[in-house]
């Protein structure tokens, strides 16, 4: 029988095992693409023994180590009276969870995620919140099979650019508005940018900020976005009743109609959020338009894509690439199963009459 972890709080002796495990872990999740600059510079100044022992000392963090035969082995950072801007009440924050890659999957990280929940119920009667990053599935959804739903998305800002992240809480009865996209946050406003918008919507909610409603509004879902980019999704391609299928078939240049819809729906959040309603617009043109398929209705499924738990389902993206009161850039890309469907430019005129 393999050793049980023994899980306590943070000493000052532990500074300096602290600093290694977070740069070693850090760097194992992240620095996916070798050791950049930034990427060094961030780990050199971020994991200092020196850092770790100011959190030890201080009565707004607690630090949790799990240990093996005296060996540290993972640490939980749980920060208090960070107020989450998704649900206010919410004040304590799981600033950080690191297992050594070693010792992932034998328990430990769901060990110290269970005392840190405790923590927050003893301190402030509430619970935790946690951002993530988004590319990290591993680690989504090892949150997933212990409640932590989606509520928002923030933007960690390393070196200039911009890194999605989730922000995570286990949503019940309490957190009703914040489940249905009231707003969304970040957790530490000198390193994430945060809006304070809905960031998930569903099929009715899309059709009334666009000018498409019922079987017309072709977006199921808004996945997330910010003031640049928006990406949503739809799975109505197959459907023998689209409104847009022709004799033929749902041909592809209808993709471009998927990516029109969600730079309107793109529009009337940035509107909402200004305070105002959304600009009337039209779409102009759209340009360098590269279309991978004939069909969409007939898009061949990917068996190992499946596999990976990739729905059916269309994956649309579009990105602001200049305007002004007149008229938007965007570029767009839509994929399916991780492949690529449709790629472009689309000019979106604002509040502007068309030429006789």
């Amino acid at each position: 029988m393999k050793p049980e972890p023994r899980v306590r709080n943070a000493e000052p002796r532990d500074a300096a095992r602290l600093a290694a495990l977070g740069m070693q872990v850090w760097l194992h999740t992240y620095a996916t693409d070798g050791i950049s600059d930034t990427v060094a510079r961030y780990a050199l100044g971020e994991f200092t023994p020196e850092k770790f022992e100011a959190l030890v000392a201080s009565d707004a963090a607690r630090v949790l180590v799990a240990e093996l035969a005296d060996h540290l082995v993972a640490c939980a950072v749980v920060t208090f009276g960070n107020a989450c801007p998704v649900h206010p009440a919410s004040t304590t924050e799981l600033t950080t969870l690191y297992v050594q890659a070693h010792f992932a999957r034998q328990g430990i990280g769901a060990r110290l995620l269970d005392h840190a929940a405790a923590l927050a119920v003893a301190r402030s009667g509430g619970g935790l919140w946690l951002t993530v990053n988004a590319q990290n599935r591993a680690a989504i959804a090892f949150y997933a099979r212990h409640g932590y739903e989606r509520v928002g998305t923030a933007y960690f800002d390393l070196g200039g650019a911009l890194h999605e992240n989730h922000v995570l809480m286990v949503v019940n009865g309490a957190m009703n508005s914040a489940k249905n996209g009231t707003t969304n946050g970040a957790p530490n406003s000198t390193s994430l940018r945060h809006l304070t918008m809905p960031q998930t919507l569903g099929h009715d909610a899309i059709a009334a900020l666009i000018p498409h409603s019922g079987a017309m509004c072709l977006l199921d879902r808004l996945c997330a976005w910010d003031p640049q980019r928006i990406t949503c999704r739809a799975t109505n391609h197959r459907d023998a009743a689209h409104p847009l299928r022709s004799a033929s078939g749902l041909l592809a240049p209808v993709a471009i109609e998927y990516a029109a819809q969600a730079m309107a729906l793109h529009g009337a959040l940035i509107g909402q959020a200004a305070g105002t309603s959304a600009t009337p617009g039209y779409l102009a043109s759209a340009r360098s338009v590269q279309l991978q398929v004939l069909r969409l209705d007939d898009l061949p499924l990917q068996g190992d894509a499946d596999a990976r738990g990739e729905p059916d389902e269309l994956h649309i993206e579009a990105t602001r690439q200049a305007g002004d009161a007149r008229q938007i850039l965007y570029a767009f890309r839509i994929t399916h199963q991780g492949r690529p469907v449709a790629e472009g430019r689309a000019a979106v005129v604002l509040n502007t009459a068309l030429a006789a």
